[in-house]
This record gives C-alpha cells, sequence and structure tokens, in this order.
C-alpha cells in the first residue's frame, strides 16, 4: 500500500497537518478483535476495529457504519481527534473549500490547518473504485477504505454478511 497525498486537492494557502499525515503514511494493522452493537456484524450495526500504527504502537479505532438512507461512513480516529472520514455510495458531489466538486460514489476527508475534520465544510478526495465494482458492499467498501488509509486488514476476520 501507498499513501495517497492528499495535497493536489487543497488550496495553496492551506497546508496538510503534519501530526496526523506522519500517522497516516505508516503502515496500520487492524487487530481482530470486533466489537459491534449486535452479536454478528450487519448493515444495520457499526463496525469497530483497534488499528495499531506500525513502530510506535499507538491504538487507532477505526469505526464504519450505515446511514438509514444506504450510505457507508468511515471514521478513523486516535483519542481526540480524526485522522480520515469516508463516505461511500454517497449519490451528491462533495464540494472542496477550494471550490473542487469531488464526484460520487466514494470520496475521504481529511483535516487540514484551516479546515479540521471536526467542521461541517472539510476537503476531500475522491475513492476509486476498480473495476470489479469494489466499495458498492459493506466488506468491499472497508477494504477500498483501508488501502487508501495504509490499513492492514490481513489478521482481521471479517464476518460475512
Amino acid at each position: 500500500m501507498e499513501y495517497y497525498d492528499p495535497t493536489p486537492w487543497i488550496a495553496t494557502s492551506d497546508s496538510l497537518v503534519e501530526a496526523t499525515e506522519a500517522r497516516i503514511k505508516v503502515d496500520k494493522v487492524a487487530k481482530s478483535n470486533l466489537r459491534s452493537k449486535g452479536q454478528f456484524y450487519s448493515p444495520h450495526y457499526k463496525l469497530e476495529l483497534d488499528v495499531v500504527v506500525k513502530g510506535s504502537g499507538e491504538i487507532l479505532r477505526l469505526s464504519e457504519w450505515r446511514d438509514k438512507i444506504g450510505r457507508l461512513h468511515f471514521k478513523l480516529i486516535d483519542y481526540q481527534d480524526t485522522l480520515r472520514r469516508g463516505d461511500f455510495k454517497e449519490t451528491r458531489h462533495h464540494h472542496n473549500p477550494n471550490g473542487a466538486n469531488i464526484p460520487p460514489p466514494h470520496h475521504i476527508h481529511f483535516p487540514t490547518i484551516k479546515y479540521p475534520l471536526n467542521q461541517e465544510h472539510t476537503y476531500a478526495y475522491p475513492v476509486k473504485p476498480s473495476q470489479d465494482k469494489s466499495g458498492e458492499d459493506d466488506i468491499s467498501a472497508l477494504r477500498l477504505f483501508c488501502d487508501y488509509t495504509k490499513i492492514i486488514l490481513a489478521g482481521v476476520n471479517l464476518p460475512l454478511i
């Protein structure tokens, strides 16, 4: 997995949050302990994974949930900040603060100095589904989000839906 550099998507007067990008650049490994609101993961429940940053051992949290209209949402957080937020199966364009439009169906939000992820208006970059239509179901969307955020899922036993 390679680091996806979102710099081209932001205005030249803004910049990435260096500490956040340093953690995104490093490989991370998802731990196999799944937690959900129900006994089994399904589109109606929330999936949570612990993610360990290689080298530092820092533990992040990755959450996935489906909203009432079928969109999938992801959030990668540390103890206080959101590092990445993903919207999959979106039907509308996302509008970046610099005027760039990100077409549906998938995009990932990232923080900048001027537009942290705790605001409603933030920057995002497009996620390109592969030709196998990845991102259309919960598990393939999770894998696609993890590919863009350098999270290794190899050791995780993902439930079947």
